[in-house]
């Protein structure tokens, strides 16, 4: 009959294992964020408008169960986009929203442009096509899908 129970010190180094693995999906995920920021700070702001955040189009990509599920069983509890893909591939996991009528690749993100009009009409905002205009070829190169719009404070 054998011994299946870990000894204190494998167990020490497995969570070890794991720790360093959280750190550095962590360091990865702040770097991604923080090349986010840097991006989005790359685009020129008037008085009146500015590139406030991004926005997932249609809709944001909604995790389930099944993806939480993948992650903890798959990538060690690391839920992103290797897990998410995973999850669809081999678990038939699909967006929330959308029920798999769109993959993960599928939904896209679109900057988020706040405008600081009370116009409700944007066609009639002045100065908003040619700051659009100023700014499209910035946003595919970075490889956003378009605008979405907010009303500002103003």
């Amino acid at each position: 009959m054998s011994n299946s129970r870990i000894s204190k010190k494998e167990q020490r180094r497995f969570l070890r294992g794991l720790k360093e693995e959280k750190v550095l999906a962590t360091k990865q995920i702040n770097k991604e964020e923080s090349n986010l920021d840097k991006r989005l700070k790359k685009y020129p702001k008037t008085k009146r408008f500015r590139v406030k955040d991004t926005i997932g189009v249609p809709h944001p990509y909604c995790i389930t169960d099944m993806h939480v599920t993948y992650a903890a069983n798959h990538c060690c509890g690391m839920l992103g986009k290797e897990a998410i893909l995973g999850a669809e591939k081999n678990s038939k996991a699909t967006c929330g929203i959308c029920k798999g009528r769109l993959t993960y690749e599928q939904h896209e993100t679109a900057l988020l442009i706040e405008v600081n009009d009370k116009q409700p009409d944007l066609s009639k905002v002045k100065g908003l096509q040619k700051y659009l205009l100023s700014i499209k070829k910035r946003c595919e190169a970075d490889g956003f899908a378009g605008f979405a719009f907010i009303q500002g404070g103003k």
